[in-house]
């Protein structure tokens, strides 16, 4: 894709171009000159790390090649693994549409980096940061069907031999959008490749700025061929650019005469301050190509803050890790040429006699027991006396005490260099040589060396979390929604399939068709402004004449959709996707798999103990379940292994949520304290009742018993009353006997008068 033209552009620009040029070319001049010396520091430190030497200095020399050493063993601790796009509620608030929002960017993050190149660049770029001290990475919007917004950091070569050129492009056209459109063409694929940018290949502008924040350009240098040139720029501009000799591969050891090393030296600055993107060239006195802000990025910048090694606030050019320890280094190699040049100097050699020959033939490698004549003998065992007289021998010794002092040297200067560097023993793998060094002390030398690395393995991931959310930004922004769904899998996290949709639109028109999901039937809102439960019909579901209204489930399709169709279009507003969703990564570093297990089962165990309690709790009294579930999430968020099940703990406690109310809205069952209360309160009552009943008994009883007395004092005062009775008739008979004796006694009496 060609650039757009621009009116201040190429030969027939106005003047402003060439003045604009002109600024940019000094610029880049005035940061090459600034950091000629860091540029020549970085490329020495490269042919280090590789040991880059000649046949002849090989075989008189010999290196410990600490550099690679110590990189080697910093590398992994720096950056170990691909770290994964974890994309959240801000604040873990009840937000259905934040969440639906935040698990479609985070799923189609994790798509993307599967082919973005992200680990093979961010590798490249923590190594550039190991040694050169500078590492830098590039994300670009890349659709299928065209060129992305900015050139790619990779060229390719001319087809051309030393006649000319074999397939000349020149006069083709290139295809514009219209063409594309015309055949039908459409947008397939959609990526954000992450390139990686050479060390030297970057600027940042101005070039005396003494922090990131002073920063207000940044630009890379291109290398770019002839068709390349051509293909960006247009014939005409593309024409007038020279090629140079590419110092770059020259400096790979690539034949300067090979014409396939003939570059343009293109600049791409992205100008923060004008929020437009500028390319210059070397050899070119006008502007090569301008174009307005193309990603339309919050920061502007498509790069996340570089990896600056050792930096200060008063420069930001690195200074390598390397020089911190060059001396050390160097003392180290010298000690090791001495070491070995004294271990070569150890061996059996002298001088002897030449007329005696029988010393030589003794000496002979061939000689196994053997005796060697010599007919001399008198002169060689007495004039001469024997072998100690005839022979002298390299004294081996001084060489031995050389040694002994050699070598506990370089393995001071080694111990000095690991204080410098924070390489402890633990980190190579070693220990105590007589094995007696206890775990605490293994512990303390690996929290220590860690504790050195901590900033570096700070800076390396807050490096990948600013890839990360630039290529979050460009795919809320630039992706269809098409894509971000496709590649999120949201219409199957909703249990729904492309058959769903197109069986909605067989039945119902709608101003904004379902299917297509930059056009999304708007959602139906509650008084908070939250997309509710149920679409309810609203008037954006018009039923064609002869078709039954929606169904249940058919109406639970079109909810599932407003749902999406909510999530994208906060994915697409900057002010409330920055506000609502916080995208992060895990841990770059590979974590050892004992500790991993530990913390999983530390949180399994956690979780089921408090499960335990709350369960309780709950049964008690559910008006404590919210507060309980409000515990168990913040639990969650405490492990890193937990994030997984986060969503779905999170479900759980709205679930438990809702089934405390609905308890709560049924008669409250008593508790066991309230029943055991009842239960004692039923058994006074009994008792008292029973009580009551013996009271009643005995009463009754004492009123018996009182009837019974009295009954038999009644009884006993009619016998006295009937034995007085009975005395009284006697009287009354006795009294009659009497009178009637009387009467006897008295009938003679008046018989006689």
């Amino acid at each position: 894709m060609t650039l757009p033209t621009d009116p201040r552009c190429g030969p027939e620009g106005s003047a402003e171009g060439i003045r604009l040029a002109k600024y940019w070319l000094g610029q880049i001049k005035k940061a090459d000159n600034l950091q000629a010396r860091y540029v020549k520091r970085g490329r020495a430190i490269e042919r280090r790390y590789r040991d880059e030497r000649n046949r002849s200095e090989e075989e008189g020399q010999r290196r410990a090649n600490y550099l690679w050493a110590n990189t080697q063993q910093i590398l992994p601790a720096l950056y170990g693994k691909v770290p994964l796009p974890i994309a959240e509620r801000r604040f873990g608030d009840k937000d259905p549409v934040g969440r639906a929002a935040a698990q479609i960017i985070e799923r189609a993050l994790r798509n993307d980096m599967e082919s973005d190149q992200f680990n093979d660049s961010v590798s490249c770029a923590v190594l550039d940061y190991l040694l050169a001290g500078r590492g830098v990475c590039w994300v670009r919007y890349e659709p299928q069907f065209e060129q992305g917004t900015s050139i790619p950091a990779y060229g390719q070569s001319d087809v051309a031999d030393e006649q000319g050129d074999i397939e000349d492009t020149e006069d083709e056209e290139t295809p514009s959008d219209e063409h594309l459109e015309d055949t039908g063409d459409r947008l397939l694929k959609e990526s954000c490749p992450i390139d990686y940018i050479q060390w030297e290949d970057i600027y940042f502008f101005p070039a005396k700025a003494r922090t990131w924040a002073e920063v207000r350009a940044i630009g890379k240098r291109l290398y770019m061929s002839k068709d390349e040139l051509k293909e960006w720029f247009g014939s005409s501009i593309g024409k007038g650019i020279p090629l140079q000799r590419d110092d770059k591969a020259r400096r790979e050891g690539k034949n300067p005469d090979d014409i396939f090393d003939d570059k343009g030296h293109v600049y791409e600055i992205w100008d923060k301050d004008n929020r437009e993107v500028i390319w210059v060239a070397d050899g070119y006195q006008f502007l090569a190509g301008v174009i307005e802000d193309p990603l339309e990025l919050e920061h502007f910048w498509p790069i996340p803050k570089p990896l600056i090694a050792n930096s200060t606030n008063t420069s930001m050019i690195p200074i390598p890790f390397y020089i911190q320890y060059q001396d050390q280094a160097r003392q180290i190699d010298e000690l090791t040429q001495r070491i070995s040049q004294n271990v070569k100097a150890t061996k059996v050699a002298g001088v002897y006699n030449a007329t005696m020959e029988s010393i030589a033939r003794v000496l002979d490698e061939s000689v196994e027991n053997e005796l060697i004549p010599e007919m001399k003998w008198s002169r060689f065992m007495e004039g001469n006396g024997g072998f100690g007289g005839n022979i002298s021998l390299f004294p081996i010794e001084t060489v031995a005490k050389t040694l002994e002092v050699l070598v506990p040297a370089k393995e001071a200067a080694i111990r000095e260099m690991d204080r410098l560097t924070g390489i402890t023993d633990i980190l190579r793998g070693a220990s105590s040589p007589d094995g007696r060094e206890t775990l605490g002390g293994q512990r303390l030398k690996n929290t220590a060396g860690k504790s050195r690395l901590r900033d570096q393995q700070d800076d390396v991931a807050e490096f990948c979390r600013g890839i990360v959310r630039i290529k979050a930004e460009i795919m809320a922004k630039h992706f269809s929604s098409r894509a971000l769904i496709d590649m999120s899998g949201a219409l199957y996290e909703e249990g729904l399939g492309a058959g769903d949709v197109m069986a909605l639109k067989a039945g119902y028109v709608s101003d904004q068709v379902p299917a297509v999901p930059q056009a999304l039937p708007a959602p139906a809102t509650s008084p908070t402004g939250l997309p509710s439960a149920s679409p309810g019909g609203g008037s954006n579901i018009v039923p064609m004449p002869g078709v039954e209204q929606p169904q249940p489930a058919e109406l639970k399709l079109l909810a599932a959709l407003q749902r999406i169709s909510a999530a994208i279009r906060l994915l697409r507003d900057d002010y409330a996707r920055g506000f609502r969703i916080d995208i992060e990564v895990d841990s770059t570093l590979v974590m050892d798999e004992e500790a991993d297990k530990e913390a999983r089962n530390e949180f399994i165990k956690s979780i089921t103990v408090f499960l335990g309690e709350a369960g309780k709790l709950a049964m008690a009294n559910p008006a404590i379940v919210p507060l309980l579930g409000k515990l168990l999430q913040f639990t969650v968020r405490g492990y890193r292994v937990g994030r997984d099940l986060e969503m779905a703990i999170e479900e759980f406690c709205e679930q438990a949520e809702q089934q405390a109310k609905a308890a709560a809205s049924q008669p409250k069952p008593p508790s066991p304290e309230q029943v055991k209360a009842h239960a004692e309160q039923v058994k006074g009552q009994n008792a008292l009742v029973q009580q009551q009943l013996d009271t009643k008994a005995r009463l009754a009883e004492i009123a018996a018993e009182d009837r019974s007395n009295q009954a038999d004092i009644q009884k006993t005062a009619m016998e006295i009353e009937m034995e007085k009775m009975r005395g009284e008739i006697e009287q009354l008979k006795a009294l009659i006997d009497l009178k009637k004796i009387q009467a006897d006694s008295m009938r003679p009496i008046h018989a006689a008068i």
